[in-house]
């Protein structure tokens, strides 16, 4: 009886609990390995990274508006639009390009939880809404085709495609992204209050964090 108890201890424990997805992920490559030996080659691993690691930026950003209670349906179309505006500009601004559309999907990230905390339309809708405007926005701006860049634009983007340790420097980037999100949210005052106003925004509200605000800042 005792042994049983201590045993779903064990599995119902917080650390237990954040390490499944891993587990179960670690026992998915070993499946995979044993079916197609070979796969878990170093090439592989990073090619596999390299293709995830856009997948997993967005994810990341998503994140903190999911905390919240939120959801966020806008992320692609913003990202479609900064990719955009990215090609557009890289030519004449050159790697000022860079910021440039980071500010526009930080500005359109904004406005969503504007709407979305002072309007008090449902993050499904305000996200929904601005994605489809970001969507003909990003249309608009490159008169729907695709934006080959030039050469002058590939020369100061050729960084990406750089590797180190082998690692892609995409895949490098989003591990950096990773870790300051995760320190944002555990040891910064906006992840504490992050964390608090998804537990519960009245209680949150009860302790005198500004529920309004650190949403719209999740959002952003």
């Amino acid at each position: 009886m005792n042994e049983g108890f201590s045993i779903r201890q064990v599995f119902e424990g917080k650390w237990t609990q954040g390490a499944i997805p891993l587990v179960l992920l670690v026992a998915l490559l070993l499946i995979i390995e044993i079916a197609a030996p070979g796969f878990l080659t170093g090439e592989t691993l990073a090619l596999l990274f390299a293709n995830t690691a856009v997948l997993f930026i967005l994810a990341t950003g998503v994140t903190f508006a999911i905390l919240l209670g939120g959801i966020d349906l806008s992320i692609q179309a913003v990202a479609s639009l900064a990719s955009v505006m990215l090609a557009q500009l890289l030519p004449t601004l050159g790697f000022a390009a860079f910021p440039v559309a980071i500010l526009s999907g930080l500005a359109f990230g904004l406005l969503s939880g504007i709407v979305h905390v002072k309007l008090r339309v449902p993050s499904f809708v305000a996200t929904l809404a601005t994605g489809g405007v970001v969507t003909g926005l990003a249309l608009w701006v490159s008169n729907g085709r695709a934006i080959t860049i030039e050469e002058a634009g590939r020369e100061k983007t050729a960084w990406i495609n750089a590797t180190i340790f082998g690692l892609p420097m995409v895949v490098l980037i989003s591990a950096l992204i990773g870790i300051v999100s995760f320190l944002v949210l555990r040891y910064t005052r906006f992840g504490r209050q992050a964390i608090a106003v998804g537990a519960g925004e009245p209680a949150a509200w009860a302790a005198g964090i500004n529920v309004d605000r650190t949403k719209i800042i999740a959002f952003a």
